[in-house]
């Protein structure tokens, strides 16, 4: 379980295949102070995908991702030089300055314009319609890992604002249009949607 808190930035070092389609990928955060805290096992949000550190070494650490992740994240784009968000689990006594974030992501949006509007700035997403339907104004999202507030929705699409603070410690500072992202919707509304269908089957 993770906040949406973004704490380091990561860089792709390396990519492996393994075992068919799988892929081992090895990523060196933007502080190695961020490695002191990880431990072989442990669980770290990278862009928003809860993934186990496989091996630790000094500078970097690696973890696998399999087909079924694959499939449904933006991962199938990592490649050297990629930055992803991270961020380590949460513990019991943390302060949840986000919301709740499980790290399974839903699906993937690609941004479809950034605009910047005094200090912050506008990105507005799109997405398929399964997605949508959980997607509220002023509702929880996570995108890449990061815990917003959803600005706007339409029919297909839905924005966020991101303020300063969040665009230069993220990387949003790096997106540009046709970018995908990995999206977790608020998983309550999930369960609200689950809890409907089955009190209408009794």
């Amino acid at each position: 379980m993770f906040k949406g808190i973004i704490e380091d930035i990561g860089t792709i070092v390396r990519v492996d295949y393994i075992q068919e389609r799988d892929i081992r990928v090895f990523i060196r955060p933007y502080n190695v102070s961020f490695l002191s805290k990880v431990q072989l096992g442990s669980s770290v949000a990278c862009s928003g995908i809860c993934l186990s550190v496989a091996q630790l070494h000094s500078e970097y650490f690696s973890a696998d991702i399999s087909q079924s992740t694959l499939s449904v994240t933006n991962t199938t784009y990592w490649k050297k030089g990629t930055n992803i968000n991270l961020e380590l689990s949460l513990k019991i006594n943390d302060r949840l300055d986000g919301h709740f974030v499980q790290g399974h992501v839903d699906g993937i949006g690609t941004i479809i314009s950034i605009t910047k509007i005094n200090s912050s700035h506008n990105i507005v997403f799109q997405t398929q319609q399964s997605l949508l339907k959980y997607i509220v104004t002023k509702g929880s999202i996570a995108i890449d890992g990061v815990s917003l507030t959803v600005n706007t929705t339409s029919n297909n699409t839905f924005s966020v604002n991101i303020i300063p603070h969040t665009w230069e410690n993220t990387i949003f500072q790096y997106n540009k249009v046709t970018d995908k992202v990995n999206i977790e919707v608020d998983i309550i509304a999930k369960h609200i949607e689950k809890l409907y269908q089955y009190n209408t089957k009794l």
